[in-house]
C-alpha cells in the first residue's frame, strides 16, 4: 500500500507531469499567437479542436479500462490483457482511418483544411490515442517517473519541433504547419513506442474475451468524453462558420479559452493522483481509508 510520503510524492509528480503535458498549450500559446498571426493561429486552434474530438473515437477510449484490469485480474495476467486492449485500439484506428481517407474530399470541404493538414490531423490523433494510453497506464500503476519522462519529453519535443519548422517553412501563408508538424511528429513517434512497449510486455494483441468485456465499458465513455469536448470546443467551430473573418475570430477566442483552462489542468492532475490510490484501496477492501481519503480529495 502506498505510504503517506509516497502518496505526497505521487501527487506532486502527477501535478507537475500533467501540467507539463497538458499545460504546454498554455505555455506556448502567447508565443504562437505572436509569431503566427491571427489567421494561422486560428487554423491551429480549429485543427486542435478537431484533433481533440477524434482522439476518444479513434481509440475507443480504451485507456479507461486499465483500472478495471488492474482490479479484476492477477498481476501475471494484467499485461497480456492490457496489450490486447491496445490491439483493439489499433484495429479501431485502422477501420476509422479507412473511412476517414475514403471520405477525405467531403471532410476537407467541411473542415476547411487541405489534404496535408487532414492527413496530419489523423496521424496526430492516432498518436495521441496511444500516448494518452501510455500516460494513463503509468498513472494507474503509479510509475510516476516514467509518466513524468513521457510527458516532459513529448512536450519539449513538440515545442522544439515547432520552433524548428518555423525556420524551415518558407511559405508565409503556411506558417500554421510549424505548430501542426511540431506537435504531430512527437505524438506519432511516442504512439509507436507505446505500441511496441505494450506488445513486448504482453505479447498479445488479439483477445476476443477481453474485447467483449472492454467494449461495453468503453463505448458509453466515448459519448461521455465527446459531450465534454463538444461543450468545450464546439464554440470555436461555430465562431468559424457563423461570423465574418471566422478563422481570425476563432483564434482570438481560442487564445482566451486556452489561458482560462489552467484550472481544468489542475483538476486533471489531482484526479490522476487520486484514482490509482483509490483502486488500490478498493482491491483490498479498505473502505474506511477510501472514505477518509475521499473527504480530503
Amino acid at each position: 500500500m502506498t505510504s503517506k510520503t509516497s502518496l505526497n510524492k505521487l501527487v506532486i509528480m502527477n501535478i507537475v507531469g500533467t501540467f507539463i503535458y497538458q499545460g504546454i498549450n498554455f505555455l506556448v500559446t502567447p508565443i504562437l499567437a505572436r509569431i503566427l498571426g491571427t489567421y494561422d493561429f486560428g487554423v491551429v486552434t480549429l485543427y486542435n479542436t478537431w484533433t481533440t474530438l477524434f482522439v476518444p473515437v479513434l481509440g475507443l477510449s480504451t485507456s479507461v479500462v486499465i483500472p478495471y484490469i488492474k482490479l479484476k485480474y492477477e498481476e501475471k495476467e494484467q499485461h497480456q490483457k492490457i496489450s490486447s486492449v491496445i490491439g483493439l485500439s489499433i484495429l479501431a484506428c485502422v477501420i476509422f482511418g479507412m473511412l476517414y481517407f475514403a471520405f477525405m474530399p467531403f471532410l476537407q470541404t467541411f473542415f476547411g483544411f487541405n489534404s496535408v493538414v487532414m492527413t496530419l490531423l489523423y496521424l496526430q490523433a492516432v498518436g495521441m490515442v496511444f500516448v494518452n494510453f501510455f500516460i494513463s497506464y503509468f498513472v494507474q500503476y503509479q510509475k510516476t517517473i516514467q509518466q513524468f519522462l513521457v510527458a516532459i519529453t513529448v512536450s519539449v519535443l513538440s515545442f522544439v519541433f515547432t520552433i524548428l519548422f518555423w525556420f524551415l517553412i518558407s511559405n508565409q501563408n503556411e506558417k500554421y504547419l510549424c505548430k501542426i508538424l511540431g506537435f504531430a511528429i512527437p505524438n506519432v513517434l511516442f504512439g509507436i513506442i507505446a505500441i511496441v512497449y505494450f506488445y513486448i510486455k504482453g505479447k498479445r494483441f488479439i483477445d476476443i474475451t477481453i474485447w467483449r468485456i472492454v467494449l461495453p465499458i468503453c463505448i458509453p465513455v466515448i459519448f461521455h468524453s465527446l459531450s465534454h469536448i463538444v461543450l468545450a470546443q464546439s464554440d470555436k467551430v461555430m465562431i468559424q462558420n457563423l461570423t465574418i473573418n471566422g478563422v481570425e475570430n476563432a483564434a482570438i477566442y481560442g487564445f482566451a479559452h486556452t489561458i482560462a483552462s489552467v484550472g481544468n489542468v489542475l483538476w486533471t492532475a489531482l484526479n490522476n493522483a487520486w484514482t490509482p490510490y483509490y483502486y488500490d484501496l478498493l482491491k483490498v477492501g479498505d473502505y474506511n481509508q477510501i472514505k477518509y481519503r475521499a473527504e480530503r480529495y
